[in-house]
């Protein structure tokens, strides 16, 4: 016979130590997800401020190209009229 004694683990250990890893991994995930969506955040937030930009810049070029042909009405107006003028 032999004199070696086995070890007996309770059945509940290896549900429990899977318990306590389910639970570390499921708040890591959630940390990771909470971090996750703080940066979808943060770059949702920049690309708002990029269109803004964006729209005010579309605006100012479209005022400035206004400008341009009201300009260059004003000045086909004033050498129509010049001739005009030069001639009496």
């Amino acid at each position: 016979m032999s004199n070696s004694k086995t070890t007996r683990v309770n059945p509940w250990v290896p549900a429990v130590v899977l318990g306590v890893v389910a639970i570390l991994f499921a708040f890591y995930a959630a940390q990771t997800q909470s971090e996750a969506a703080a940066k979808i955040k943060e770059l949702e937030s920049q690309v708002n401020q990029c269109e803004l930009q964006a729209r005010r810049s579309k605006e100012e070029y479209e005022q400035k190209i206004e400008q341009a042909h009201e300009a260059v009405a004003a000045a086909r107006r004033a050498s129509e009229v010049q001739p005009a003028v030069k001639k009496k």
